[in-house]
């Protein structure tokens, strides 16, 4: 039996050991990342890491203290195409201790050198959500370079700035570029918007024979561009001013203001001056005017008038809603919009003219729109419909965008399978959803005609794959093909 003076010892020697263990886990979690196997960790872990759309990090060269004052030989930022940002000799000092408040706080980032290899492929973006932990960063500074393949001209800044994002949403920053191969261009950006909706904005840019900051932004690189901007208020009052001016032209002004009584604003958009707009010049045409007004009515709501005009596009908005908190009124707003060629917003089928009218309800969490569409001439090879109509819906479910329609054709004609099958008054019900994470799932398909019948529903695995099933069954083969007869019918799983 174990004496009194044995049993007595016994919880000081537990404590003592379970001290020790917990000195060892400080230790090695203090010292660790700073032996070699501790750092080939850090890398490791740091290597391939997913950055959003820009791409994935790529780190080399880990020496210093990970705790405090972190140094790496390169930093890469890559994409399908391979390294498009690379860093050298980039040199950090951060405080851990605030990781316990949920913010990373660097106070000091520095680099030798950024290289701007060429312009990034984007990705998709994932699903939006709070930020996990809020990035302070006291001081940033660096040399820049944008290689002509980047901005179609060379550029070397000398870099200065700040960054401040907090979880809540409220942001600022403040950036600082001048130019060293053109003395007097540069870029200088004081901007921040707080929890309460408070915001401000001071932007300059400035090259007085153009440069690599105009080509960056798809601009001619070889003509005189100035840029000023000014934003000051909140949701309740404040201003807006962006002026442009490249050479002789002005490609984008946007003057605006609002108080609690009523607001006005206008925007002016030259989608030719900007190759990373050519997409959209193709879609809508060189240029793009909008307008808003609005004037308080009843209820924290204001009558609230938007228009767009373009070439190939003509929008309109009328309603009540509460603009600060992005909120519509009961009754909704009225949406027109009319496009002569909707070819060049979508390329398949060949269409005609649409023509879009409807409802939109909701707020920023949950937006509706309720409608029909209505298109003419549409055609695929010898078939041809007079028009396509009929009721559509728009749908913002969470970081989902579900889009569903059920039009029916008139005034079918034409020769060959499709004749046959459509005929001349085809229906047509669907349902499609975009996944937060950007895939496209068909949920519902149902298409009728004279020689057709398609049903099919589409669904999301456990594992999250996508998987569509149906029915079809075909009919009226002699109008397809003399002597042809009988009925075809499949199933699939795809």
């Amino acid at each position: 039996m174990a004496s009194a003076a044995s049993l007595r010892l016994r919880p000081p020697i537990a404590l003592a050991s379970l001290l020790l263990l917990l000195g060892l886990i400080l230790a090695v979690a203090r010292f660790g990342p700073e032996t070699s196997l501790g750092r080939q960790w850090i890398v490791g872990e740091l290597n391939g890491l997913d950055l959003g759309p820009v791409g994935r990090l790529g780190v080399e060269g880990l020496t210093g203290d990970p705790w405090t004052h972190p140094r790496l030989a390169r930093v890469t930022i890559s994409d399908k195409a391979g390294v498009w940002l690379d860093a050298r000799d980039v040199d950090v000092r951060w405080r851990p201790s605030e990781l316990g408040q949920r913010r990373v706080r660097l106070t000091s980032v520095a680099a030798r050198s950024v290289t701007l290899l060429r312009r990034p492929q984007l990705a998709k973006a994932g699903p939006g959500g709070p930020a996990p932990v809020s990035i302070k960063v006291d001081r940033a500074a660096t040399r820049v370079e944008m290689t002509p393949a980047f901005a179609q001209r060379r550029g070397v800044y000398d870099l200065d700035g700040s960054l401040d994002l907090e979880r809540s949403g409220a942001a600022s920053a403040r950036i600082a570029a001048a130019s060293l191969l053109h003395r007097g261009d540069r870029l200088d950006l004081d901007a921040a918007i707080g929890r309460d909706h408070r915001f401000r904005l001071d932007g300059v840019v400035r090259e007085a024979q153009g440069g690599a900051l105009a080509g960056a932004l798809g601009l001619a690189a070889d003509q005189p561009f100035l840029v000023t901007a000014h934003a000051a208020g909140s949701s309740a009052a404040g201003s807006i001013s962006l002026d442009t001016r490249l050479g002789q032209t002005r490609p984008f002004v946007v003057d605006g203001n609002w108080n609690g009584s009523s607001g006005q604003g206008h925007a002016d958009i030259d989608l030719g001056a900007s190759t990373l707009l050519a997409g959209y010049r193709g879609m809508l045409g060189p240029a793009v005017h909008l307008e808003a007004s609005g004037k308080a009515t009843r209820g924290g709501l204001s009558a609230i008038q938007l228009t767009g005009v373009a070439e190939n596009a003509r929008l309109s908005a009328r309603g009540a809603a509460n603009i600060a908190a992005m909120a519509i009124g009961p009754q909704g707003l009225a949406i027109q919009a009319q496009m002569p060629a909707a070819n060049r917003l979508l390329g398949f089928p060949t269409m005609g003219a649409l023509a879009v009218v409807g409802r939109l309800n909701g707020d920023r969490q949950h937006w509706v729109f309720t409608g029909a569409a209505d298109v003419n001439d549409v055609s695929e090879g010898p078939y041809r419909l007079a028009r396509l109509r009929g009721p559509v819906r728009v749908e913002t479910q969470g970081s989902s965008l579900v889009i569903s329609g059920q039009p029916v054709g008139e005034g079918g004609a034409g020769r060959g399978l499709l004749a046959a099958l459509l005929g001349s008054r085809p229906s047509l019900a669907g349902e499609v959803t975009r996944l937060a994470d950007g895939r496209w799932l068909l949920r519902k398909l149902a298409l009728t005609g004279p020689g057709i019948a398609v049903n099919g529903q589409g669904s999301v695995g456990i594992l999250g794959d996508l998987a569509f099933t149906g029915k079809a069954r075909f009919a009226n083969l002699a109008m397809a093909h003399r002597g042809a007869s009988g009925i075809v019918t499949a199933d699939w799983t795809a």
